[in-house]
């Protein structure tokens, strides 16, 4: 049973896994994996600036790497469409925290990051997906996670859309305080961001201090 492995043999099957699982995530997107890359990075980061729990940071790392794993099994004429979704295929692609779910729960592995895969889309106001809760009912790091995972998207330029300038994105989630995100987090992110240079990689931001 997995609770009698070793911890060398389990880190071993851990990266083992992620490994196949990210290649997988690379032939269906390449966008969609550097994405998560990034959100490793601003996410380990900023739970060690507030001074995250050293396993919180490590659960933190698996979950961003893992938490949009579940679009490999989205379409590829929705998931790299290069026009604006229409609500149908919108509702698809919203299927992918459930199907990152339910293929991280099939590893039998990362149990613990299980909540943070299927929750990351969650609202602070109730009205995220896929269950629609409201702040108390979001764990921490899922708020963690949202915020990372949506100014890298705001900041990233894709094919249907042209990148957020860093002021524009941090703006965007002071906007959305107490509707999207937590109240408490934000500030706290935005000013973990301005104290820490972030590089212009290609189409992407970085933290210069890169801890995946």
């Amino acid at each position: 049973m997995m609770k009698f492995m070793c911890s060398d043999c389990l880190e071993e099957t851990k990266a083992s896994i992620l490994k196949n699982l990210l290649r997988e995530l690379e032939g269906k997107s390449k966008d969609t994996l550097t994405h998560c890359y990034n959100v490793v990075n601003y996410a380990t980061s900023f739970a060690r600036y507030i001074q995250c729990e050293k396993e919180d940071i490590t659960k933190l790392h698996y979950a961003a790497l893992l938490h949009d794993i579940g679009k490999i099994r989205i379409p590829n004429d929705i998931l790299n469409k290069s026009e604006e979704l229409t609500k149908e295929e919108y509702e698809i692609i919203k299927k992918h925290s459930y199907y990152g779910y339910d293929i991280v729960k099939y590893t039998g592995i990362f149990n613990e990051e299980l909540e943070l895969i299927l929750h990351h889309h969650e609202r602070v106001d109730g009205m995220g997906y896929p269950h629609k809760l409201n702040d108390n009912n979001i764990n921490k790091l899922c708020k963690i996670l949202s915020i990372c995972d949506s100014f890298d998207a705001m900041v990233s330029e894709r094919t249907y859309k042209k990148s957020m300038t860093i002021k524009e994105a941090v703006q965007e989630l002071m906007d959305n305080v107490e509707k999207q995100f937590d109240k408490e987090l934000v500030p706290l992110f935005v000013k973990f961001i301005e104290e820490h240079g972030l590089i212009k990689d290609g189409n992407y931001y970085i933290i210069e201090d890169v801890f995946y």
